[in-house]
């Protein structure tokens, strides 16, 4: 369960920023408030000075049962040469050194019976292959740089909650793609003591900018970390790249970035056979 999950749960039992501690009835807390958190079993709200602690047990769930009826095969989610099989269950249809071509059938969930003539297998198992890539992206050689500061607006504001209050603004609204900064510091009484309140400063920078031209070397650089990156969120859970080579070719005001990768990667996808 997320942080943001919780929080949302107990904003909407009464609970927040500026909720005075003493008014938390903690039984009916986790009476009412754990009926948003189905995978949360036990919750308790500990004030301390002007500070909730909240702390929660999840909910211990037991695995999922895999209905052994449901018939299933696996098959190559993508092309590769296979290096291991290990079928769970269901018949292995391909052996290592084969090559296979994405959706061919790896391990089999109908498999031969001598009494009825086939028995249908929740075919499940993981193959294990080396697959290949062949990534491209152009990188633009001309970009736009910033130069200097065109204008700068300043405001300071008290959040009180979820109130908004504006106490300072120095500057006229500017058009959107600036840069904002934004800094924020919650007050505190002196021994440490936080109060709910939060002090805001928010900068908003417009630049001048310019077209440059920039390095070869550069673009290479930035085009191969975006195919890289590229690559590694085509790989299936646990895959890992045994091998890469990359180039690159100017064309007219962009380079065109390649990458040619060899992978080691588990490929089998089960899929469900349609019920008779």
């Amino acid at each position: 369960v997320s942080d943001e999950q919780i929080l949302r749960a107990l904003e909407k039992y009464g609970i927040g920023i500026g909720t005075p501690g003493l008014s938390i009835d903690q039984e009916d807390l986790r009476n009412h408030v754990l009926l948003d958190l189905p995978d949360v079993s036990w919750m308790a709200v500990n004030v301390r000075g002007c500070t909730a602690h909240v702390q929660v047990v999840e909910r211990v769930r037991s695995p999922e049962i895999v209905e052994r009826r449901s018939a299933a095969n696996v098959v190559a989610a993508k092309d590769g040469l296979v290096m291991k099989v290990e079928a769970l269950d269901g018949q292995a249809q391909v052996l290592p050194g084969t090559t296979v071509t994405k959706g061919q059938l790896l391990i089999s969930g109908v498999v031969d019976s001598a009494s009825s003539g086939y028995r249908l297998l929740h075919g499940m198992g993981s193959v294990w292959a080396r697959t290949w890539y062949e990534l491209s992206v152009q990188v633009p050689l001309q970009i736009e740089k910033k130069t200097a500061v065109a204008e700068k607006t300043t405001g300071v504001a008290l959040d009180f909650g979820k109130n908004r209050v504006k106490i300072y603004t120095k500057g006229s609204m500017m058009d959107s793609g600036c840069d904002k900064i934004i800094q924020s510091d919650q007050l505190t009484l002196p021994g440490g003591c936080a109060l709910p309140v939060t002090l805001v400063r928010e900068t908003t920078v417009q630049y001048v900018t310019q077209t440059v031209r920039r390095s070869r070397d550069e673009a290479e650089a930035e085009g191969e970390a975006l195919l890289q990156d590229y690559l590694r969120s085509r790989l299936s859970d646990g895959g890992s790249v045994t091998n890469t080579r990359f180039a690159s070719a100017q064309q007219g005001d962009a380079l065109l970035c390649t990458v040619t990768a060899e992978c080691y990667e588990q490929i089998g996808r089960q899929i469900l056979l349609p019920e008779e």
